[in-house]
């Protein structure tokens, strides 16, 4: 961790309280200044809290004019579609199989004697997931 992370971290810490987002934005530049190439990874963007999520893609633009920002998030809120359409993207969708095997694997897990409801718990939830 860098110096100036580490600083924002125990600040705050010891204050109890979450820095704002313009606190991590500097300590993030101030670090990323160290490095020749510096990546930042915001994963879930549509898991942000809507009120929020404006503020967090102005961020996001701001970073990328001196970071690579690789971003994920599902392709639903219209706000993240509207905003990254002019950039490039991936489309990356979960094959069943992938999504059958990870259920299974977590059912098997927690039911164990329940052998036809296991197999159905993960064919309903495969189905409803369409490749998330």
């Amino acid at each position: 961790m860098t110096p100036e992370l580490f600083s924002l971290h125990k600040t705050f810490r010891a204050r109890g309280k979450k820095p704002e987002l313009r606190h991590i934005l500097e300590a993030v530049l101030s670090a990323a200044a160290r490095f020749s190439s510096c990546f930042v990874i915001c994963d879930a963007l549509d898991e942000c809290v809507p009120e929020h999520r404006g503020d967090l893609l102005n961020v996001i633009s701001s970073l990328q004019t001196q970071l690579k920002v690789f971003t994920m998030s599902r392709p639903r809120p219209q706000d993240i579609v509207c905003f990254f359409q002019n950039v490039p993207s991936i489309t990356v969708y979960a094959d069943t199989d992938d999504i059958k095997n990870f259920l299974s694997a977590q059912v098997n897990k927690r039911l164990f004697f329940h052998h036809d409801l296991k197999d159905r718990i993960v064919e309903k939830l495969s189905l409803g997931a369409r490749g998330m």
